[in-house]
């Protein structure tokens, strides 16, 4: 009996796409592991919702900031916040002065570029959230480029929908050499000679 299906047509070439590294400005290496700086802060609080900066990761050319945004009670605070992308606004006060406020996940098509832009730029995050119905906790980050002096640093957030006003809280980070102890994922060498006594 002759088969039912007839022979399917060989598969056509199939060609790579040319990869596009992500430009240090808009997100740590992912090929980079950090040192991490347990700055654990109060950011901003309400009367259903709390932000705390958790830590401070430091990469060789910048700072990521793992924070966490918990919220209870408010049903209709809980309904809305989980339609927003990005619940609170974020900024930084550098040492010296100047100062960057986040721009969204949102907005990468503004800064995706071959020239960086003008620094410090800020990228802010969300990784996503859980909750049991009577609370939500929401992780975000947000990524400073380039890696600032030593010194104080002033973080501002706000977020209006759960009624946390902006604040400021300055915390003094040293940093130098701090940098140095980032490992390569793939450096083998690096990486037996940090485990080596």
């Amino acid at each position: 009996m002759a088969p039912f299906f007839p022979p399917l047509p060989p598969a056509p070439p199939q060609t790579r796409p040319t990869h596009r590294a992500t430009p240090v400005w808009l997100e740590p290496p992912r090929e980079e592991l950090p040192v991490a700086l347990p700055v654990l802060r109060l950011l901003g609080r309400s009367e259903h919702a709390a932000i705390h900066l958790v830590r401070v990761d430091v990469h060789r050319e910048g700072l990521a900031f793992a924070m966490r945004l918990d919220v209870r009670g408010d049903d209709d605070v809980l309904h809305r916040l989980g339609r927003l992308v990005q619940p609170f606004r974020f900024g930084v006060t550098l040492a010296d002065g100047t100062s960057s406020i986040a721009a969204g996940g949102g907005d990468w098509h503004m800064t995706l570029g071959d020239e960086p832009p003008e620094s410090p730029h800020l990228m802010l995050r969300s990784h996503g959230g859980s909750g049991d119905g009577s609370s939500v906790v929401h992780r975000h980050s947000a990524w400073l480029w380039p890696t600032p002096p030593s010194g104080a640093l002033t973080v501002h957030v706000e977020a209006a929908i759960v009624g946390i006003a902006e604040t400021s809280t300055t915390i003094d980070l040293a940093l130098d050499g701090v940098a140095d102890g980032a490992l390569d994922v793939w450096n083998e060498r690096q990486r037996s000679e940090r485990s080596t006594p």
